[in-house]
């Protein structure tokens, strides 16, 4: 058996209400968009976030997060990822949260009340874009003694 990433999808206009572990799941994908949707009390036990972006790792690329609304979730409203590449976040109204091996992602446009970004523990390969983002309560950058000095552009 071969496994093949999923290429070239779209998932637009749809609501996640009331999953259990995670509202969505993205596992290694290739030229994603993400738009348009709706997770709503979500998370309750493991991953406990509304979208999880973790699922296969540094194959995750090209994925395209835009216009997108988490709220009354129980444990958090994050949109998280784990590690892959070239993820923009547009237009969204949620928590972010980035672990050190998520590779260049772009932030622009998102009215976000938490955001906690990583910088450890990675080759520095490309770097964060944020500009134009409305965060209302909290901005971490966290380093630990592994920090490889990346840097972030914020506008």
């Amino acid at each position: 058996m071969v496994f093949n990433v999923p290429m070239n999808c779209a998932i637009k206009n749809c609501t996640f209400d009331h999953c259990r572990c995670v509202g969505y799941a993205a596992s290694a994908m290739k030229n994603m968009l993400f738009e348009g949707n709706l997770i709503t009390r979500s998370g309750e036990s493991a991953a406990r976030c509304a979208y999880d972006a973790e699922d296969g790792w540094d194959m995750m690329h090209d994925v395209y997060l835009k216009n997108n609304t988490c709220r009354d979730n129980p444990v958090n409203n994050s949109l998280l990822t784990c590690a892959g590449h070239n993820f923009i976040f547009e237009g969204n109204n949620c928590n972010l949260h980035f672990w050190p091996r998520t590779y260049s992602p772009c932030v622009r446009n998102n009215n976000i009340r938490f955001a906690k970004f990583y910088c450890d523990s990675r080759v520095r390969s490309g770097y964060a874009r944020v500009e134009n983002n409305k965060i209302t309560a909290k901005l971490e950058i966290p380093r630990s003694s592994r920090s490889d000095g990346c840097d972030y552009a914020f506008n």
